[in-house]
């Protein structure tokens, strides 16, 4: 295998490292890992300029599910993300009195088209109230997005109508963000062997 090929693979395959990766609709997708025993990663991927709303549920509803919901700002481009709990589909999620969900802001991005968040959260906050357990079993998953930055009624929201173990299906070690920075580095030392070096 030449040197050219080799750095492309480790590339690809570095970029991909610590991601499930779950194509819940064409809009949104989501990938998660278990940055360690008590802790997941995910990151939200929606087809929408505006807020953007992900969370879990053990009812099979926006009953009683634990949410983030973040976003881009079209005016100013300044990153925001709350922690709420939703009591109902048909209203807008309560804010939660503890803040949970912890964001990564060199991973958020937002182009024409799409909006990017990156958070992490421990699987069991302490917060009983308004936040569930991340069990070691299945959950369901629910999702919204809106057309703009104000929150209010979505553009789209929807349960994802199967369940999912974050902790089996998550794959295990150190953090995503981490490994997507060495792939970037790989990706830019790939380019210059590239434009640069000949290899036999």
């Amino acid at each position: 295998m030449d040197t050219k090929m080799f750095l492309l693979i480790c590339t690809i395959v570095v970029g991909a490292m610590g991601h499930t990766v779950m194509d819940l609709d064409p809009d949104f997708n989501v990938m998660f890992h278990m940055a360690s025993d008590d802790t997941i990663e995910i990151q939200v991927i929606a087809k929408t300029t505006g807020w953007v709303g992900f969370g879990f549920s053990n009812t099979h509803s926006f009953s009683n599910a634990d949410m983030v919901i973040g976003g881009i700002n079209d005016a100013n481009n300044e990153i925001y993300h709350q922690d709420y709990w939703s009591t109902s589909g048909d209203v807008v999620p309560t804010l939660d009195t503890i803040q949970n969900w912890r964001r990564y802001d060199t991973e958020c991005r937002q182009n024409g088209t799409h909006t990017t968040m990156y958070y992490s959260r421990l699987l069991n906050t302490g917060d009983t109230a308004q936040d569930l357990i991340i069990p070691n079993s299945n959950v369901y998953l629910v999702w919204a997005y809106g057309a703009t930055d104000a929150l209010g009624t979505a553009a789209r929201q929807e349960i994802y109508h199967h369940e999912i173990n974050f902790i089996s299906s998550g794959s295990h070690g150190g953090s995503s963000a981490i490994h997507g920075s060495i792939a970037i580095i790989l990706l830019c030392v790939g380019f210059y062997v590239f434009q640069f070096c000949d290899f036999m």
